[in-house]
């Protein structure tokens, strides 16, 4: 009901998206502009057919107006291109550096689901992500969409992350603050938990696969030592791709188990090959 334009190629009848409008967003924005951008591989039908670009995804009684759409091929310096190999980091912008929020989103359609918003001073850096704000599901976490033709049969992913984690209480004059707390780092299903990572397989586009859904579940947390309140804490989740998920057109990785009126900071998010990975 809320959504922002995004661009979309369309090709033997189905529409894919493959650009997005970039967050943070702000109403007083001194030029009112903002940017969609995004990066694709196109089909080998595509190279061999024409395609019609669409804009769309604003609600219905908006007005969008558009200027300066560009596609063009991308280069080792473009932001967001995969490892030619895959042997890289699958996630985008997993540390905020580029200062904005592109390439992540929220899971989730409609209800509440907060609002990621960059935060300065982290970790290892000049920015990390804060999913902050009321989300009614633990499951309502911030969702990237992975590069799924990577993703092959039998292949062990390492999954690493730093989180910090607050909850919400009311000052004397009203106003909500941010204070730090604790949370069960090792089994996300309990009420409490700290956050995690789950990913997510589907192929939307295929009538023979359409309506067939593979997911992890919550990971275990596998890294050791024990939450520190107000500190930086470390994520990290061993994954092995099994052939139906590499079967699958589709992949997303989100964070999970966090509770409702709970808030996490989220930084250095990587998704890399175990036999590539560097402790």
């Amino acid at each position: 009901e809320q959504s922002c334009p995004s661009v979309a190629v369309y090709h033997n009848d189905h529409a894919y998206d493959v650009a997005y409008t970039v967050g943070p967003l702000s109403s007083s924005s001194s030029t009112g502009w903002h940017e969609i951008y995004g990066v694709f591989r196109p089909t080998q039908e595509m190279l061999q057919d024409k395609v019609q670009v669409l804009v769309a995804h604003a609600p219905t009684d908006m007005d969008i107006v558009v200027n300066s759409i560009s596609i063009h091929p991308a280069t080792s310096a473009t932001i967001g291109i995969p490892g030619t190999k895959c042997e890289s980091n699958l996630v985008m912008n997993g540390d905020a550096e580029i200062g904005d929020y592109r390439f992540w989103f929220i899971r989730g359609n409609g209800g509440d689901s907060g609002t990621i918003q960059l935060h300065r001073n982290a970790g290892k850096g000049l920015y990390s992500f804060k999913h902050t704000g009321y989300r009614s599901e633990r499951w309502r976490g911030m969702l990237q969409m992975l590069d799924a033709t990577c993703l092959t049969s039998d292949i062990t992913y390492v999954i690493t992350a730093s989180f910090r984690y607050y909850e919400t209480s009311m000052r004397q004059n009203g106003e909500e603050q941010e204070v730090p707390t604790s949370c069960d780092k090792f089994n996300p299903l309990l009420e409490g938990s700290c956050p995690v990572f789950e990913l997510q397989f589907f192929s939307p586009n295929d009538p023979e696969k359409r309506g067939l859904v593979f997911n992890t579940g919550p990971l275990m947390n596998e890294d050791a030592e024990e939450m520190k309140v107000g500190e930086w804490n470390n994520i990290r989740h061993t994954v092995v791709i099994t052939p139906d998920m590499a079967d699958m057109t589709d992949a997303w990785i989100y964070v999970t188990s966090v509770d409702a009126g709970r808030i996490y900071e989220l930084d250095d998010v990587q998704m890399i090959p175990a036999a590539y990975y560097d402790e």
